[in-house]
């Protein structure tokens, strides 16, 4: 469990952050993730990607199962991982496979945000949520780790965060944490690095999706001033099909508040 204290604690908001499941299932119907979750008894619940398997042909049966329960329990929001966006951006190789994605989200109670942004008020406390999709250079491989993502990137699809709520940006790619922090959410969730496949430390892994060894952003919290970056290293794999001193994990944030 990941816990941090964002101001003196007085009020808290609870949030579950869930990302990179791949469509696997954790007992019949995703049955110990939905008691994991509620066991977890989160004011939210937020998935980061990457739920389903961006393969010809494959099912989205687990995934989606899992999705509907738990928004019948939570208010949840489903941003989207590289897997779900080759699905809408190459129909010649997925066919009506984003479709079929699409429907079947549509038919759960989950907010799906696509470079949109949903706001709500939890426990008194007003918060917006933005799920951002980068777009499909910021995934290719063999970028090396000195490729940056520029602030306009995220300035063109949000404006800047405004002080009257709080802000959590849903932000699959973790190799681009700096630009995160300078965009200025006051937390934001990223996954899709799977821990580094062999966790090295308390943040390090020995290779990410884009083939960097030794990447600094493959687990953990990173902070600067009031702003962090949580780094899961999600419930699944593919391609790579083990991992070495990196578990499994959904990832428990308290947030807590000061009265003003």
């Amino acid at each position: 469990m990941l816990t941090f204290q964002d101001k003196p604690q007085e009020h808290h908001l609870r949030f579950v952050f869930v990302t990179d499941l791949h469509n696997i299932s954790f007992g019949e119907n995703n049955e110990q993730l939905v008691l994991a979750v509620k066991n977890m008894n989160p004011d939210a619940v937020l998935f980061g990607g990457d739920l389903v398997l961006g393969k010809p042909g494959e099912s989205f049966a687990d995934a989606m199962s899992f999705v509907k329960r738990v928004a019948e329990l939570y208010p949840t929001f489903y941003a989207n991982g590289n897997h779900e966006q080759r699905l809408r951006l190459y129909p010649e190789t997925y066919g009506t496979m984003y479709e079929a994605f699409h429907r079947e989200l549509a038919a759960t109670k989950a907010v799906y945000l696509v470079n949109e942004s949903a706001t709500m008020t939890l426990k008194g406390i007003p918060v917006c949520i933005h799920g951002f999709e980068a777009k499909r250079e910021y995934y290719k491989r063999l970028q090396g780790r000195r490729f940056r993502m520029p602030l306009s990137e995220l300035e063109a699809v949000f404006q800047k965060p405004d002080k009257g709520q709080y802000h959590i940006l849903l932000a699959h790619n973790p190799a681009f944490t700096e630009t995160y922090l300078d965009w200025g959410a006051d937390l934001t969730f990223c996954g899709h690095f799977h821990g580094g496949v062999v966790r090295l430390g308390k943040h390090h892994g020995l290779i990410d999706p884009n083939l960097n060894l030794f990447s600094k952003y493959c687990y953990g919290m990173f902070e600067r001033e009031d702003r962090r970056v949580i780094v899961s290293s999600g419930l699944g794999e593919h391609t790579v099909p083990f991992r070495i001193h990196n578990p499994y994990e959904i990832v428990v944030t308290d947030v807590h508040f000061r009265e003003k």
